[in-house]
């Protein structure tokens, strides 16, 4: 949580954009390694394929929202 805050605070002074994936990873619940449907990470630092595949919708969109406010 530091490091978002730390993200945030340079978001509002210097104009970058910010996208938090633990929300998509996570959830609401307790962070895990494992899901259900496959593991979150190779390693205790690096995700996995399937946790990329999971986020990318998210990246996109956020892209999307960034774009768009460029645009205008």
């Amino acid at each position: 949580q530091p490091v978002m805050d730390e993200l945030a605070r340079l978001r509002a002074s210097h104009n970058v954009f910010v996208w938090d994936p633990f929300p998509v990873l996570c959830g609401k619940a307790m962070c895990k390694a494992y899901t259900d449907d496959g593991p979150l990470f190779n390693d205790g630092e690096h995700l996995s394929g399937y946790a990329n595949r999971l986020l990318v919708p998210d990246f996109l969109t956020k892209l999307q929202e960034i774009w768009g406010k460029k645009a205008r």
